[in-house]
């Protein structure tokens, strides 16, 4: 976490277009486009207290949850470009977003400028332990005999829980019942509650309740298993061969935020240097991913444009063994 607080800071000086030794002069909005108590926001609340530490001015955590992280996005997007406002941006604001729907009110190409790659997070599938089911199969046996019946919470349509959810119910041909929330805590309340059945949640907001015995896990998304659920397998290895996904986080600002210019008029010195490529160890990527990082990093333009460019190539040219998503 301290590399990653650095490298934040620098990236954070870089963004702002400020001189290292202004940057920043004020508070600085750092907006979660989902509700409290997901892994988006608990990421953003953590990194806010360190950069806090590290840069001398509050990071007001603001979630502003709605229309699966497009109401933050836009908001940020079309924001001034200051670098006073930065956003917690998943893959569902960056990536699935862009693929699932027509008319998104902001291009993540040229309108959010990307600063840092955080982490790659791993789901779980969780059921409410009252369900009779104790493995993927019985949920599956519980499905086809009650066709529409069984409900599955999400933050929201478009975001990697739903996305992982329609995989699973694609695969077996399922009918189930999306019923969206404005972020993973409410959801995963209501599997508690028995409200509704299921859910794809990222680990940290689910683990305490699965301790506690108020959630059932399944099985986790990822081909590996997660240290933190050690005993939970891989859905791959459980009756979903193939399965293999987990959603990756940025730091975000406003498109059009322009270089660094410190006292030497670089925005790029020796020391800027090494913190971002301290923080280059810090990342949890996919094996594509990380090829692909490898590819545009080696033609030697500066990290925030190499991160643009490997986002650029995630998002519209996807892998060949990428799956295909009609636009809803």
């Amino acid at each position: 976490m301290r590399a990653m607080t650095l490298a934040l800071g620098v990236l954070l000086t870089t963004a702002s277009g400020a001189r290292a030794d202004d940057y920043p002069s004020r508070p600085v909005t750092f907006v979660v486009p989902f509700a409290p108590g997901g892994v988006t926001s608990l990421f953003a609340r953590l990194l806010s207290q360190k950069l806090e530490q590290k840069l001398g001015k509050p990071f007001i955590v603001e979630n502003r949850p709605g229309g699966g992280g497009v109401t933050a996005a836009t908001g940020v997007a079309h924001g001034t470009a200051d670098g006073y406002t930065i956003m917690m941006a998943s893959s569902t604001v960056l990536a699935i977003n862009v693929t699932l729907r027509k008319n998104l009110p902001y291009d993540p190409r040229k309108d959010l400028t990307p600063i840092a790659l955080l982490a790659r997070v791993p789901f779980v599938l969780v059921v409410n332990p009252a369900l009779p089911v104790q493995s993927v199969d019985d949920l599956v046996r519980l499905a086809r005999e009650k066709p529409g019946k069984i409900t599955f919470g999400t933050p929201g349509p478009g975001t990697f829980h739903h996305l992982n959810a329609e995989m699973f119910r694609t695969r077996f041909g399922l009918d189930l019942v999306h019923v969206p929330y404005k972020g993973s805590a409410p959801a995963l309340n209501d599997i508690v509650g028995g409200h509704i059945d299921m859910m794809f949640s990222d680990v940290a907001p689910a683990l305490p309740l699965i301790e506690a015995g108020k959630l059932r896990p399944l099985g986790v998304t990822t081909a590996q298993r997660v240290p933190a659920l050690a005993r939970v397998p891989p859905l791959n290895e459980v009756g979903v061969p193939g399965f293999d996904t987990a959603s990756w986080h940025t730091v975000t600002t406003t498109g059009g935020v322009p270089p660094a210019q410190g006292r030497s008029g670089s925005g790029w010195s020796a020391r800027k240097r090494a913190a971002v490529s301290s923080s280059t160890s810090e990342l949890s990527m996919s094996h594509s991913t990380a090829r692909r990082a490898a590819r545009v990093s080696r033609k030697g333009v500066p990290r925030r444009q190499q991160l643009r460019i490997l986002l650029v190539q995630l998002v519209f040219e996807p892998a060949e063994d990428s799956p295909a998503l009609d636009r809803t």
